[in-house]
């Protein structure tokens, strides 16, 4: 029971093996490329394992699983549930983001809906909720051992004659008049106005043995506004016998201007969650609108040549011959390039005048046949995501910006990366109350905080799209997460995790795979580096070559006894033996002084500006720590050049 044991292992090229797997250890498996080191971890180990936990499940549960192939193996024992941690990035979800994957964002709206302030945008005064509680003790603070009217507000959702019987029916006996400060007793006779008026709820000396009574009375005022007014929120108004006023408000909003804000709970600040999605984007950040570009892909062609596109197909006909008169009616040039026409006639012709409806118009027609599916297909042809004009690419809605911590708003934190964020979240400052109310989270924000940040991806922002990120960030990242979820007796399989890092990351990953085995985990790591290898405690080499070459047991057991073997061939690289032949570099030509490939000001994502020179005829690397612009360089900048 101490190792996970498989017999008789056919997957692809294995040749029917036998391997023995400690429990609770760190187990490498090396050798070449091709050899079979995937087929056995992932195939065989990870989908057997897999496969079994799924079987575990309920038929309920199952049916929203994806069943793993049986691996041809003839018997597994001892194989805990499996997690699989592999160098590819499978998400496709646009809404998917770092802060939702790693759950970091689920915290930061909890620590929101917990503790955060909301201010209103125009006065900066603080918006609160005025429920029983804070109510009472607004009334007190404001009119401590004065004498007060406790009152309701009523508009005109009711007619007077509706109104009078339904006060008479509910037992109020009295009305305010704010104008002439005099209390009006309600009778069958009694003249309500069709503009509004204050039911008289009652009238005491604040002091505190009336602070029962004034929070009943509070309740009262709040129940009748919500009757009277058909509103699911209540008011009241509290006016002094000196004429000082007070309003409250059950909901959310500015005592000043009335800017309210829905109830702050963890949903206000998720673009998953209707209540806090931006309207117009629904959550994504960006909108889909006609491209300019794609609609006018050449501007050095005139109007008669094709400039716009789709006036140039048999279907459109009509609207090539509509553009043409309202071209000769404006004196606007056929045969004149478009980047050369005059501003204004460009503008005629894309959003219309007087009575020709333009290139955006006919698309504002299409849209309302969007019932047909050709015409959806026409319309995604020429449209392209732009940044939400709402919400600037936040994905909330605008007034979420309204609450905030430490004059931080939670979209502002998404745009941090992770270390200014660990270093915003250790720099909050808390109340002892606000402090027991948000320990929990503060400290599972710091835990899984500070995971990411030792395995490299410091760089990252929360709102960074999980689809953009590399195979190599996408295993780190959730290698993370899975520490920071304490998980025990879990079989996890990598594969190659030191892909994508710089060398002097390397000790951090190895420490955090050994925290994770020391939670009572086994971990299979495929892996060809050399700092991973010396830090296993079993090793398992496959070959000895590729292919159908490869498939067997070149070495089976611990470290000590690896570096001894003769018969491996990756020990003898481990430990430079110089007796391993290396094929010398062919002849290098020598370098021509003129033949470079040269790009300016290269700004892409973090790129400063910056100049580069490269020498053709050359195999060049680019190196450099993770995050600091290769990528953003080469595959992003120099590709979609050339």
């Amino acid at each position: 029971m101490d190792s996970i044991r498989l017999y008789g292992v056919k997957q692809n090229n294995l040749k029917d093996i036998d391997v023995k797997i400690p429990i609770g250890k760190f187990t490498v498996i090396c050798g070449p490329s091709g050899s079979g080191k995937s087929s056995l971890a992932f195939e065989s180990l990870y989908g057997e394992g897999q496969r079994r936990y799924i079987e575990s499940l309920s038929n309920y549960a199952r049916q929203f699983l994806q069943t793993a192939p049986k691996p041809d193996v003839d018997r597994v024992e001892n194989i805990p549930p499996a997690i699989a941690l592999q160098q590819k990035n499978h998400v496709k979800n646009s809404r998917s983001t770092v802060g939702t994957t790693t759950e970091i964002l689920d915290y930061l709206r909890l620590l929101y809906a917990k503790i955060g302030k909301a201010r209103c945008p125009t006065h900066n005064v603080p918006i609160e909720s005025d429920n029983l509680g804070v109510a009472t003790k607004k009334v007190f603070s404001a009119f401590s051992d004065k004498r007060i009217y406790l009152l309701c507000p009523v508009g005109n959702k009711l007619k007077p004659k509706d109104a009078l019987a339904q006060l008479l029916q509910d037992g109020y006996g009295r009305l305010y008049d704010k104008d002439t400060k005099e209390i009006i007793e309600i009778t069958p006779k009694t003249k309500i106005s069709k503009n509004g008026f204050y039911i008289l709820v009652d009238r005491l000396a604040v002091n505190e043995e009336s602070k029962g009574r004034i929070t009943d009375s509070l309740r009262t005022c709040y129940e009748a506004y919500q009757k009277y007014n058909h509103e699911i929120f209540g008011r009241a108004h509290v006016i002094s016998t000196e004429g000082e006023d007070l309003k409250l408000d059950e909901r959310f909003a500015c005592p000043i201007c009335g800017f309210t804000l829905p109830t702050i709970s963890p949903a206000l600040f998720s673009f998953a969650s209707p209540v806090g999605a931006c309207t117009d984007c629904s959550g994504f950040g960006n909108t889909l609108e006609i491209d300019k570009h794609k609609v006018i892909p050449n501007d050095k062609l005139s109007l008669a040549k094709g400039a716009i596109s789709i006036f140039h197909m048999p279907s459109t006909s009509a609207e090539k011959t509509a553009l043409r008169k309202f071209a000769k009616k404006e004196g606007i040039d056929l045969n004149t390039p478009w980047n050369l026409l005059d501003e204004e006639h460009k503008k005629w012709i894309w959003s219309g005048k007087d009575n020709y409806d333009g290139v955006t118009g006919y698309f504002d027609y299409l849209e309302t046949k969007k019932y047909k599916m050709h015409v959806r297909i026409f319309l995604s042809r020429y449209k392209s995501p732009f940044l939400c004009k709402t919400c600037k690419g936040t994905r909330l809605k605008p007034e979420v910006k309204s609450v905030k911590i430490m004059d931080k708003s939670i979209d502002e934190l998404s745009e941090m990366n992770l270390q200014e964020l660990f270093d915003f979240i250790k720099s909050i400052r808390l109340t002892a109350a606000e402090k027991t109310i948000s320990a929990e989270v503060l400290k599972q924000l710091h835990s899984r905080l500070s995971f990411l940040l030792r395995v490299g991806v410091e760089y990252l922002t929360l709102n960074r799209a999980t689809r953009t990120l590399s195979g190599g960030e996408y295993q780190r990242i959730h290698l993370a997460t899975q520490l920071g979820m304490g998980l025990s007796q879990v079989l996890y399989v990598l594969d190659e995790p030191t892909i994508g890092l710089h060398p002097r990351d390397n000790q951090r990953l190895i420490e955090i795979l050994h925290e994770l085995k020391d939670l009572g985990n086994s971990l299979v790591v495929v892996e060809h580096d050399h700092d991973v290898i010396h830090s296993a405690d079993y090793i398992i080499e496959m070959g000895p070559g590729s292919g159908s070459h490869g498939g067997t047991i070149v070495f089976e057991g611990e470290k000590k006894n690896f570096l001894k073997d003769k018969n491996s061939l990756t020990s003898k690289y481990i430990l430079e033996d110089t007796t391993v032949k290396i094929q010398p570099p062919d002849r290098v030509l020598p370098l021509d002084e003129d033949r470079y490939l040269e790009l300016y000001g290269c700004s892409g994502h973090n790129l400063k500006n910056i100049d580069v020179k490269i020498p053709l005829n050359r195999l060049i690397v680019v190196t450099g720590v993770s995050g600091s612009g290769k990528s953003s360089l080469i595959t992003q900048t120099l590709y979609p050049l050339v």
